[in-house]
């Protein structure tokens, strides 16, 4: 059992999940009483991660780690679309010189035919 108790003066890690800052509760087990712990802000959704911290055990070398390596997801994040769109990009124009070069290919073939034809009847 556990309840919220996220504060605004506190420097929240951030999910590894892409979620957005974690979520600060407090424990109320046996086990742990008044104990905080920070959780994945989507830990009710299906989407959630499931990532878990005792605040007590969390350094601020690993929360600076932890954003710096959010921020590197999101770069590397930022990079992919910037690639799958240029690679859609590059698709359309390879079936534009596609359809370019099929066209020339059939007009040659269209002139063979006739060069072969004139060169057939005027022998006759």
């Amino acid at each position: 059992m556990s309840s919220s108790n996220t504060t605004h003066s506190e420097c929240p890690p951030k999910c590894r999940c892409g979620a957005g800052e974690m979520k600060l509760f407090t424990s109320r087990t046996q086990l742990n009483p008044h104990r905080k712990f920070w959780k994945c802000p989507n830990w009710k959704d299906e989407n959630g991660c499931g990532a878990f911290l005792w605040k007590d055990e969390v350094a601020h070398w690993q929360l600076a780690e932890a954003n710096s390596m959010t921020c590197e997801r999101e770069n590397l994040v930022a990079v992919v679309e910037k690639l799958e769109s240029a690679l859609c990009v590059f698709i359309e124009v390879e079936k534009i010189r596609n359809a370019y070069l099929r066209k020339i290919y059939h007009a040659i073939i269209v002139a063979c035919c006739i060069v072969i034809l004139v060169f057939l009847f005027s022998k006759a």
